[in-house]
Formats: structure tokens, sequence, C-alpha cells
């Protein structure tokens, strides 16, 4: 019976060491699953972090983009009423040239019309 006991004894001994060993194993495990989740969690809140910048960026970059075509627009409009007083200028200068030239053929005239009758020997009042 000693005997017995013995083997028993030395049965839940090794039983006893495999399972310590399963636990230490198991405890490793989960060291190592935590340390993992850590660093996963360090990785996703790093992710989350480089995300918002590149969103705050983005938004940076859209407000700049959209006050670039507001100016450009605004340019433009500059342009086009720089445009339409350039013409309206030329227009002007145009009709002061036609007004000119039409005093001038009118002066030229009344000066060959002065010559021709000075020349017959009229004398002009």
């Amino acid at each position: 019976m000693k005997e017995e006991l013995r083997q028993a004894t030395v049965k839940l001994r090794r039983k006893d060491a495999q399972i310590q060993k399963l636990v230490a194993a198991h405890r490793d495990m989960a060291r190592a699953a935590a340390e993992r989740e850590g660093a996963l969690q360090r990785s996703l809140t790093s992710a989350q972090d480089t995300a918002k910048i590149s969103a705050d960026v983005v938004l940076a970059r859209d407000a700049e983009l959209s006050s670039a075509k507001r100016r450009l627009a605004d340019t433009a409009a500059e342009r086009d009423e720089a445009g339409q007083k350039a013409s309206s200028a030329a227009n002007v200068l145009k009709e002061e040239r036609d007004k000119a030239r039409l005093e001038l053929e009118q002066a030229l005239q009344t000066a060959v019309q002065l010559r021709h009758e000075w020349r017959r020997g009229r004398r002009p009042n």
C-alpha cells in the first residue's frame, strides 16, 4: 500500500508539474498577448493621431484651395471689369479720333476752298 501511495504521489507530482508548466505557458502566452494588444493599441492610437493630423491637413488645404478659388474669381472679375473699362476707353478714343479726323477733313476742305478763292482773286470776308 505504501508503494501504491508513493506511486500515486509521484503521479500527482508529475501531473502537478505538468499543470504548473501549462499554467506558466498560458501565463506567458497571456503576457505576450497583452503585450501584442498594447502594441496594437499604441499602433491604433498612432494611426488615429496620424489620420486626425491628415484630416486637419486636408481641411486646411481645402480652406486654402477655397480661398485661392475666391481670389482667382475676384481677380477674374477685376480683369473682366478692367477689360470692359479698357474697351470703353478705346471706344471713346476711337470716337474722339473720328471726330478729330472729321474736323481735320473739314478744316482741310475749308483751307482748299479758301486757297481756290484766293487764287481766283476773291478775297474772303
